[in-house]
């Protein structure tokens, strides 16, 4: 177990990075650190919160309430204009050290989020301005009445230590830190009704009549106002819904968003432009309140116009159809593909091979759900709320046999419902002898929003990795990235090749990354899609997947292009439209912080 010191050096150093002072190794150094870690991390969570609580309450002056973590939880690796500046350095440190003490006395216990609640015990606490520690600021009777609950959630990854059932009873003052996914609350109190979208990573605590609070990450809610109006608290200003309405909240660092999207909103910012009074805004539908906090502490405010397309959970995974032409099919085919799998049959056990040989059909593992648009039937990986659906992943029946001359080939249409780490597809090779897990030869992935692991992710970026022979090493094999983050709920062509010298990998027809391997492969591997690999149920792909090939050679660009434009001829063209064939998944998600517990390849 580490000593005091060098947790306390842990949190000096994560302060100084708040400061903007920390040198881009030690970042990278400490974020790695921080992954491998559970309990520095939280520590250093929990240290960063509430010295920015203290800040917040006391420039503010708002009454105390329920509000659970009211200030974002900055990326380590932010830039310095993203992280806050703590006006509390000197008493941060020696609670720092207090803190850290306390971990070691106990054996490596992870201090609890101070101003969580534990369920009909204490109520929620907070720091006693008179110096005597932590104390109850709520009446245990209060922490047992529910005042809401999680009716739906889409690849939700909670904080380790933190259990959210489907369904279950959310009571006033409980926190809710999501990770990555989106989680739906209904919450009933005074304020009448409202369903809430977290999309992870986001930190939310419930208040009072049936309010929330943000700490950080994106949230939509739509109300429908009562007895009280609905209030939804930022660390840098008070939304009120006094009608029934929708607006999105993004937090990130310094910087908060109030987006109204449908009725209006009144919005109170606690000092404005340096000034000691606050400041009002009546917000109309289609308005943007923008807010940013100095480093001195002064709210500078700007306003725009509302943006609907940056919150996932206001968009539908049905907006965006694909339609493919018979144009397209034939063409793959003559490219000779090793499998070709179009999804255009119902199958719950196997997918057809559209190859010519039609030699290797997918073996379905867990259970398939499909989509059905402008007649087009696609695969659909992790809507669902059955451990069967959040499973479910392909693999191919036989092994593909490759040359070492003549390369391979990955094509394939993808529609991402959120930004997360996930596997589209990969290359496996059975366990080696003394191997926990199977070797890869190839993948392809999605990054997540954020990473602690940079030398196998960048955020929301495609990779494309290359490893020969196949293995399970992280080190090895070279990877390419996509420049540009991928959409969210659009259909996009997504191609990977290697060739004798080079690693290529394009989006939407064009070529976007490549990378230099002299490396081939000379073996028998299976095609694995949905997840890293069959034992563990990690990195999986949530979203939508259509036609799906693979070549035991490199394609040209010219075929890559060729392929793209063929679709997107066939979109704009007009076409019978067919109703979807069942209604479209609830949302998904978007960025700002998230850190993982290290993984392999």
């Amino acid at each position: 177990m580490d000593s005091p010191l060098h947790r306390l050096s842990d949190i000096e150093l994560a302060l100084r990075m708040l400061g903007g002072d920390a040198t881009p190794e030690e970042v990278e150094r400490f974020n790695r650190r921080l992954a491998a870690d559970p309990v520095a991390l939280r520590c250093v969570l929990d240290v960063i919160e509430q010295e920015e609580c203290l800040e917040w309450r006391s420039a503010s002056g708002l009454a105390e309430s329920a509000e659970g973590p009211t200030v974002p939880r900055p990326h380590l690796g932010a830039s310095a204009s993203d992280r806050r500046v703590s006006r509390h350095w000197p008493f941060m440190l020696s609670l720092a050290a207090t803190l850290l003490a306390a971990v070691s006395f106990t054996g490596g216990l992870l201090i609890s989020d101070w101003r969580s609640v534990e369920r009909g015990n204490h109520g929620v606490t907070r720091l006693s301005e008179g110096g005597g520690g932590l104390q109850s600021s709520v009446s245990p009777g209060m922490t047992q009445r529910p005042i809401g609950r999680l009716v739906s959630s889409a690849a939700c990854r909670w904080v380790p230590d933190q259990r959210i059932s489907l369904s279950g009873e959310l009571r006033y003052g409980e926190s809710l830190n999501l990770l990555e996914g989106v989680a739906e609350l209904r919450l009933e109190g005074q304020a009448g009704v409202a369903d809430v979208h977290a999309e992870g990573p986001a930190g939310v605590v419930l208040t009072a009549d049936g309010g929330c609070s943000i700490s950080h990450g994106r949230l939509t809610a739509t109300a429908m106002p009562e007895l009280a109006p609905f209030v939804l608290e930022t660390p840098l200003c008070q939304v009120t819904l006094r009608r029934e309405g929708a607006v999105g909240v993004v937090v990130n660092g310094r910087d908060v968003e109030v987006h109204v999207f449908e009725g209006a909103a009144a919005v109170l910012v606690p000092w404005g432009l340096g000034g000691a009074d606050s400041q009002f805004f009546d917000l109309t539908e289609g308005q943007l309140l923008s807010l940013r906090q100095e480093s001195e502490g002064k709210i500078h405010t700007r306003l725009g116009d509302s943006q609907p397309t940056g919150f996932v959970s206001r968009s539908s995974m049905g907006s965006d159809q694909l339609v493919i032409p018979d144009e397209y099919v034939e063409s793959v085919a003559a490219l000779n593909p090793s499998l070709y799998w179009r999804f255009e049959e119902n199958a719950a056990e196997a997918i057809d091979d559209s190859s010519p040989a039609a030699g290797n059909p997918a073996e379905v593992v867990g259970t398939l759900k499909y989509t059905v648009n402008t007649g087009n039937r696609a695969l659909d990986l992790g809507s669902g709320m059955t451990p069967g659906v959040l499973n479910a992943h392909l693999l191919s029946s036989r092994p593909i046999n490759l040359s070492a001359t003549n390369g391979y080939s990955l094509e394939v249409w993808v529609k991402p419902s959120h930004y997360h780490l996930g596997t589209i597809a990969s290359l496996i090779v059975p366990n080696a002898e003394g191997a926990s897990v199977p070797g890869h030869g190839m993948m392809l992935e999605l990054g997540g929003p954020r990473t602690a692991q940079p030398f196998i992710e960048q955020p929301g970026k495609i990779r494309f990795l290359h490893r020969s022979p196949p293995s399970d090493k992280v080190g090895h094999g070279v990877s390419c990235y996509s420049p540009d983050h991928y959409s969210l709920r659009k259909w996009q062509h997504v191609v990977a090749t290697k060739d004798a010298t080079t690693l290529r990998l394009y989006r939407n027809g064009e070529l976007v990354a490549s990378g230099k391997d002299d490396t081939m492969h000379n073996s028998a591997m299976k095609l694995l899609v949905g997840q890293i690999d069959e034992s563990r149920r990690e990195r999986q792909f949530f979203g939508q997947l259509d036609e799906l090939a693979f070549y035991p050679h490199a394609l040209s660009p010219e075929d890559v292009h060729r392929h793209y434009e063929l679709v997107e001829q066939a979109k704009s063209s007009p076409r019978e439209q067919t109703p979807p064939a069942r209604p479209m998944g609830k949302r998904t998600l978007l960025p700002s912080l998230s850190t993982r517990r290290p993984s392999s390849a």
